[in-house]
């Protein structure tokens, strides 16, 4: 779902659908493999330590999707430094970055298995697939850097 919004500093500004962004390097490992090569990913936003505060305290709107299951809870609870708030699930809100910072680091690696007969032995691969803990879009950013600022939060490992 793309659409445009006016930030308050300006520029145009897009949704970002969080799920359907890079969630990190998901190589595909032998069993007996250690969890394979580190991936660094460089932020460049640079901000100081007063422009970074602020800049996590901006107000975002996203949307947290439900996914349907029968034991989902209604609402998504996130904490920063002690401070909790729960996200309630598929309606708009405005949430400070800080907050959505967790959600976005709030991933799972599910694991595809593929038993293959190479040379006369069996191989079993293992091929990582990330995806959200609590998928979710964000509808409005009020700063023109925050689409970089996620797409480099959610391509980061943890």
């Amino acid at each position: 779902m793309n659409g445009s919004t006016v930030g308050r500093r300006g520029g145009k500004q897009r949704e970002v659908d969080a799920g359907a962004e890079y969630l990190g390097a998901a190589p595909e490992l032998m069993l007996g493999d250690a969890a394979g090569d580190v991936e660094s990913i460089v932020t460049e936003v640079g901000m100081d330590a007063v422009a970074q505060e602020a800049f996590m305290n901006d107000l975002l709107t996203i949307i947290v999707a439900s996914n349907g299951a029968d034991d989902e809870t209604p609402s998504v609870p996130v904490g920063v430094n002690g401070s909790f708030i729960y996200l309630p699930r598929d309606i708009p809100i405005d949430v400070k970055r800080k907050y959505v910072e967790v959600l976005a680091r709030a991933k799972k690696t599910d694991y595809d298995q593929t038993l293959d007969i190479a040379l006369g032995e069996r191989m079993n691969k293992l091929t990582q697939r990330h995806v959200l803990k609590y998928p979710f879009t964000v509808i409005s950013d009020p700063d023109s850097r925050g689409h970089q600022w996620l797409r480099e939060i959610l391509a980061q490992r943890r």
